[in-house]
């Protein structure tokens, strides 16, 4: 399986509100450099994705929202630029979003 050729990052942190308090957040991003981006947000909750592709083509792009809707996720499309979300995904959700996003991308 590996990583996918995936560049993994990792942020930790806390940030101050505008009321004065305090806000932790945790995030993990997967960057294929050039092809898709995907950060999973796991503080604050709820969990949540966040999907961007840059597709070969607007059908692969086509392909891939309707791939990405499928499995629930939010999408919008401009030409071959997908940016797709989704609450609570499961591991599942990820692994075929990822499996989406790397279809797009194939030459």
């Amino acid at each position: 399986m590996g990583n996918r050729g995936l560049h993994v990052e990792e942020k930790k942190g806390k940030q101050r509100t505008l009321l004065g308090g305090e806000v932790s957040y945790h995030t993990v991003t997967g960057i294929s450099e050039g092809n898709y981006r995907l950060t999973i947000h796991l503080e604050p909750g709820p969990v949540r994705a966040q999907l961007v592709i840059h597709a070969n083509s607007s059908e692969k792009a086509a392909r891939a929202a309707k791939r990405l809707r499928s499995l629930g996720f939010q999408v919008d499309v401009e030409e071959e630029r997908i940016s797709a979300t989704k609450k609570r995904p499961s591991l599942t959700n990820i692994w075929e979003a990822l499996e989406a996003a790397e279809e797009a991308t194939r030459r």
